[in-house]
């Protein structure tokens, strides 16, 4: 469904700690969603849907640039530019 995509958007509920729990409640890590946009060579990252229990998003993009390069995290309302199409 993600191949090639310019922009894939991506919930990640919780940080790889949290597998166990993302898994349990049908959610993803950051991981996860990196993992994915990376098989599906997607151009853009954008992570969302975060757990409340986190105080700060840039840990979500700390994990997931280890996969892939170009992430970026937002929260509900945030607004993104969309790529160029090539």
């Amino acid at each position: 469904l993600a191949e090639n995509a310019d922009l894939l958007v991506c919930e990640s509920t919780y940080l790889e700690s949290e597998a166990v729990d993302a898994r349990k409640n049908g959610h993803l890590t950051a991981k996860q969603a990196a993992d994915i946009a990376k098989k599906s060579n997607a151009e853009l990252l954008i992570l969302t849907h975060f757990s409340q229990r986190y105080l700060s998003i840039k840990e979500f993009v700390t994990e997931a640039k280890e996969i892939v390069g170009n992430v970026i995290a937002m929260k509900d309302g945030d607004f993104v530019d969309l790529p160029k199409r090539k």
